[in-house]
């Protein structure tokens, strides 16, 4: 049996620009786990599902850290 017998052959993809959400829930509706990411009818790479989380994760954790300066008032100017 060769790869081609195996794979794909419609192929989910994103572009560049999409949303990291718009992604995940492709990723998740079609129980995929990695996404290739296409521009101009050409291959830029391929974002996995771990890498979708851990964005979400740090982007998670930049805005805890900020509200939570913000609410202490650690960057109030007098």
């Amino acid at each position: 049996m060769s790869v081609r017998d195996a794979m794909a052959t419609n192929v989910i993809s994103t572009r560049p620009g999409e949303d990291v959400e718009v992604a995940l829930r492709l990723m998740s509706e079609r129980r995929i786990c990695h996404l290739p990411v296409i521009k101009d009818e050409r291959p830029q790479g391929i974002v996995s599902l771990g890498d979708l989380l851990r964005f979400l994760r740090y982007a998670a954790d930049l805005k805890r850290g900020l509200l939570s300066d913000y609410v202490s008032g650690k960057y109030l100017h007098t």
